[in-house]
């Protein structure tokens, strides 16, 4: 966005590094928010980016200039910030300079695999917009493996907490162990928590493991885990495609908070 564009005060927020619309919203019904001297309690107030200025009791808030990485999450890694006191965070994953960052989404404690981190609040919120479906992509170890059949169930959808579960593809790679075991490749459009794991419980399969090759147009490929990547001019490119892919999707329906990434 230029100087002068007009702009929601919650996507601003958002933009200046308080991670979420939601907690911006927060923010602001509270009364913290003032733009140019003036509190503002309506979250949809507009602005003019780069004229208004815009404080949080008192401190200035500026748009940060937007940061691009793709993180390998280890397991028995938090997606989360700042320090757990028991269980490691991404923060000791990142640089100590690499400040006012957030995962897009999120991977359970055992999970493995692709987390984008950025501060860019618009494209996070655009990407994990329960109206818009970004393809994500995962490795799963089920034991024991299951049938075809079953597997065709899956695809077509099951009902979790009162809601069936949007298509999906399931694809066997391989079987060890004298067929008890199999390795499968998932393609979601959605990310309800916990969903892969209740899939396979709902066959009387077991995840031993987890990983997350793809998030979108952006791969893992070969990186190791705890490995942090800048993406590449390419990839952000791919990112903002699909993020204006999502914000002409949701036109006219009202932002907000996404449901989350399958861990």
């Amino acid at each position: 966005m230029t100087t002068g564009t007009p702009i929601r005060l919650q996507k601003y927020l958002a933009r200046a590094g308080v991670l979420s619309r939601r907690k911006s919203a927060d923010l602001i019904t509270a009364g913290h928010i003032q733009v140019n001297g003036q509190t503002i309690k309506e979250p949809f107030f507009r602005l003019l980016l780069g004229v208004d200025e815009v404080r949080n009791e008192g401190a200035l808030l500026s748009p940060a200039k937007p940061v691009y990485y793709k993180l390998y999450k280890p397991v028995k890694v938090l997606s989360a910030m700042g320090d757990d006191g028991r269980y490691g965070t991404l923060s000791t994953l990142l640089p100590p300079d690499m400040t006012r960052v957030f995962p897009v989404g999120r991977l359970d404690y055992d999970a493995e695999g692709i987390l984008l981190i950025t501060n860019d609040g618009d494209l996070s919120n655009l990407l994990l917009h329960p109206r818009y479906h970004v393809e994500k992509k995962y490795l799963l170890t089920l034991r024991p493996c299951p049938s075809r059949s079953q597997m065709r169930r899956l695809e077509h959808g099951i009902e979790l907490d009162g809601r069936m579960t949007k298509p999906s593809v399931w694809e066997l790679l391989e079987r060890n162990d004298a067929g008890k075991e199999g390795i499968i490749k998932v393609t979601l459009t959605e990310g309800r928590k916990n969903q892969l794991k209740r899939m396979a419980d709902a066959v009387h399969s077991h995840v031993k493991s987890l990983k997350r090759e793809q998030f979108g147009p952006i791969l893992l490929g070969h990186m190791r885990p705890g490995q942090l990547k800048k993406l590449a001019p390419g990839e952000i490119a791919a990112l903002m495609k699909l993020a204006d892919a999502a914000r002409s999707a949701l036109a006219g329906v009202e932002e907000g908070d996404g449901e989350g990434d399958e861990d």
